[in-house]
């Protein structure tokens, strides 16, 4: 029989396991920093158009970073009401443009993503903490990874009989110079960023990597025995040293709810991850921010490690503020500013409600994150 002290004690344990669940999800915005995320078409310009040329991302703690066709940029981003500032630093490779079939994104228990905004739907993008790319020069292989530190480094691997002096990039938006210690430090007006120290790996052994700075190229010169050797890396890990503010993961949490098996669904808004901009000027500039805030959707299991996030909302601001998980899916309710709001129908809606203002909405969600059916409530 279940006793007044029991209850009591059980509501106890459930109050504690939600705040640690708040505070486990909270704590899973710094775990997407840790992450390359594929881009699906979910990139977008300063202006809205689709960044085909960017082919995955990471967050970043300090600043956004994207890997393209041609190389990989470096961004930094200060919002307010009245602009957005964009501080960007790109390094273009010489000789190189990547196809998508070369992109090598490493398996492993990664947590998939799901993006839903306007009449756009992705589902399942891949996300991971290793990503190669193949041959992006004869015989050489382009890794990205995360150090220690959790800040992203990328390597060469340069395979046996492959010509490691080709390996040169050229930068922009900032200015190159060699610093002590074997590293490169590129400043700009807003952000100075160190790549190194530059490492030349063989084996169990390194060598100093000798780099060359020309004005905005970089190139490196390899030491004669590895030459010979072949199979080493060029190692040069990134880190933003100083940069203006970094306002990204603008993340909020509204309402938690859990299953039987302890596994928890988180909801509430986010306007870092549903529509990541790449802007395509150099340097410092401003735009007029787009009114974008989508709903989030998280689940994690008894161990709070994220298993998926879905990302939901149309082209101003949406957000969920209350959660319920049954057998049978999730369903979210919120509020929704956007005209473009997706809207489905299942079952007695034949018609989806339009939204005008701000309206309340409803939506189904698979237990795997897929978006069901959702409508809105409200009038004019």
């Amino acid at each position: 029989m279940e006793t007044h002290y029991t209850k009591r004690l059980h509501t106890l344990v459930l109050l504690l396991f939600f705040s640690s669940s708040l505070l486990a999800a909270a704590d899973i915005k710094e775990r997407f920093s840790e992450l390359f995320i594929e881009n699906r078409g979910q990139v977008k310009s300063e202006t809205g158009n689709t960044s085909s040329d960017v082919l995955f991302y990471s967050q970043g703690k300090q600043a956004q970073l994207f890997i393209t066709n041609t190389g990989y940029s470096i961004v930094t981003a200060k919002h307010s009401d009245k602009s957005t500032i964009y501080n960007k630093i790109d390094f273009a490779l010489q000789n190189v443009s990547i196809h998508r079939e070369q992109v090598k994104y490493v398996k492993g228990s990664y947590p998939a993503l799901h993006f839903y905004h306007a009449q756009e739907a992705l589902e399942d993008v891949r996300t991971t903490d290793m990503v190669i790319v193949r041959n992006i020069y004869p015989g050489i292989d382009w890794v990205w990874s995360f150090d220690e530190s959790d800040n992203p480094k990328h390597e060469f691997m340069v395979n046996l009989g492959a010509d490691a002096s080709v390996i040169q990039y050229t930068v922009s938006g900032a200015a190159p110079r060699l610093s002590e210690g074997n590293n490169i430090l590129y400043s700009s007006e807003n952000m100075v960023v160190k790549e190194g120290p530059i490492v030349l790996q063989h084996l169990d052994k390194e060598y100093a990597g000798a780099v060359s700075v020309q004005g905005n190229r970089i190139s490196f010169q390899i030491p004669e025995q590895l030459k010979k050797a072949g199979g080493f890396t060029i190692d040069p890990p990134l880190v933003l040293l100083w940069g203006a503010e970094l306002d990204t993961l603008r993340t909020s949490f509204k309402s938690i709810a859990a299953d039987d098996s302890l596994n928890t669904f988180t909801v509430g808004y986010s306007s870092d991850y549903a529509v990541p901009t790449f802007p395509q000027t150099n340097g410092s500039y401003s735009v007029y921010p787009a009114k974008n805030v989508d709903l989030i959707i998280m689940k994690t299991d008894r161990k709070q490690n994220l298993v998926w996030a879905t990302f939901f909302g149309g082209s101003d601001q949406d957000q969920a503020n209350a959660v319920t998980t049954s057998p049978e899916g999730i369903f979210v309710t919120g509020f929704s500013q956007s005209w473009d709001f997706p809207q489905a129908t299942s079952g007695n809606y034949t018609v989806p409600v339009q939204l005008f203002g701000q309206d309340a909405f409803i939506a189904k969600f698979s237990l795997i994150g897929k978006w069901s059916w959702s409508t809105g409530y409200g009038g004019l």
